[in-house]
């Protein structure tokens, strides 16, 4: 089974795509979790972060207690908006 990363993980458990292939059929018989992600390499954005290259702050359009956590997503579908922080209360 080499380049077949389906027979590394037991029933109901989860693999995460790499570079493998599989038969769809191990998925479902085996009830197995099929995690995606779009991550790619961060190398490059973690150095430009590093180097403060990119303003994250300013991609920040609003912070909201924790507690507003539903007023923040309704906040989140104006046009203007890119993120918005939820913030636990202190302790």
């Amino acid at each position: 089974m080499a380049g077949n990363g389906i027979h590394l993980v037991a029933a109901a458990g989860s693999v995460r795509p790499g570079n493998f292939t599989s038969k769809a059929l191990a998925l479902v018989v085996d009830e197995i979790r099929l995690v995606g992600s779009r991550c790619g390499d961060f190398s490059v954005a973690l150095g430009l972060l590093a180097e403060g290259a990119i303003k994250v702050r300013e991609l920040v359009s609003r912070t909201f207690p924790l507690e507003q956590g539903l007023e923040a997503f309704q906040y989140l579908e104006r046009p203007s908006c890119l993120k918005v922080l939820l913030a636990p209360s202190p302790a």
